[in-house]
């Protein structure tokens, strides 16, 4: 009985650890791969769409990529494009909004309808922040309006 017990338990002890090894390391691939969910993809899409609507400048900015960031930064960092942004989307909707998976982030294709009956489809490319970003989460690295 004591040699079958202590066999028994290495090999448990021998299954335990290569198990948790396994969840470690599917772990740090997955969140390496940069694939982002569905849900935290079209609600991120859905924030930046009010961020426009509400005119604020400062969200805006921080939710777009370096790329992004550094293009619009003077034009969103003037205090009248706030009121700019809010005449624009002011009584506009979001709708139809669509996710792709991506290796490396995602790719969401919303609808706008303006209040004067204009439409837009646009198609944001999205990835998840560098370690070395100074904010966390996802960013907007492109933003192209589609036919």
């Amino acid at each position: 009985m004591g040699p079958r017990s202590s066999m028994f338990s290495s090999v448990s002890r021998l299954a335990l650890a290569a198990w948790v090894s396994f969840l470690v390391l599917h772990s740090v691939y997955a969140g390496s791969t940069g694939k982002i969910e569905a849900v935290a993809a079209t609600g991120f899409v859905e924030q930046y769409f009010e961020a426009l609507r509400q005119g604020d400048t400062a969200a805006v900015l921080d939710m777009l990529g370096p790329e992004l960031r550094e293009r619009y930064k003077s034009a969103l960092s003037n205090p009248k494009y706030a009121e700019h942004l809010r005449s624009i989307y002011q009584g506009a909707e979001l709708y139809d909004v669509a996710y792709g998976d991506q290796p490396l982030g995602a790719v969401v294709t919303a609808s706008l309808r303006f209040p004067d009956g204009e439409l837009r489809r646009i198609q944001f490319r999205l990835e998840r922040r560098s370690v070395q970003d100074d904010s966390a989460g996802l960013a907007i690295v492109s933003e192209q309006e589609l036919p």
